[in-house]
């Protein structure tokens, strides 16, 4: 398996890991022609539970950014509050500025074409995380320069996102 973890701080990439885990004790998993890890990337991989606990170290007690990052948290075995988890893929304001209907999940590809008329995700050994992470972070710019103040269980502080520690998956 290949995880991969970017923090963004506004605009600027503070932190980036990409590396081939070691899941369920298996140095195989993961080996094919789709995921493009391959056996000699495995030889460093990190275990799972190293990486679990220093990704949560990193991100407790921040604000999380992520689109559908509800299956980035499952993947980790984690819980993150509410109150400190913007999911770009649950706001409906973004829906409603990219002209689509307001009650479903949009994937970041289609909000990031009709928002800002860029096309993402367009590699064919998959997509960036990298460039997932920053139209992500892009989109919840956009939420906050509208005004946003309840895109979790929580309100808004009125701090600036610079001024807040936020994380971007």
């Amino acid at each position: 398996t290949r995880s991969s973890m970017e923090v963004i701080n506004q605009n600027q990439l503070l932190f980036f890991l990409n590396s081939p885990l070691i899941y369920g004790g298996h140095r195989t998993e993961g080996v094919s022609r789709w995921s493009g890890i391959r056996r000699q990337d495995l030889l460093h991989a990190i275990p799972f539970d190293q990486a679990q606990k220093e990704i949560v170290k990193i991100i407790t007690g921040k604000v999380v950014v992520g689109h559908a990052i509800h299956n980035d948290f499952k993947v980790l075995k984690y819980f993150h509050p509410a109150c400190q988890t913007r999911d770009t893929a649950q706001i409906p304001l973004l829906n409603q500025k990219a002209g689509l209907p307001v009650n479903e999940m949009v994937s970041l590809k289609r909000l990031t074409e009709a928002i800002f008329k860029k096309d993402i995700q367009t590699g064919k050994g998959g997509h960036s995380s990298v460039e997932d992470a920053k139209a992500t972070m892009e989109l919840f710019k956009v939420v906050e320069s509208m005004g946003a103040k309840t895109l979790s269980s929580q309100p808004f502080s009125s701090e600036s996102s610079e001024s807040r520690n936020i994380k971007a998956f």
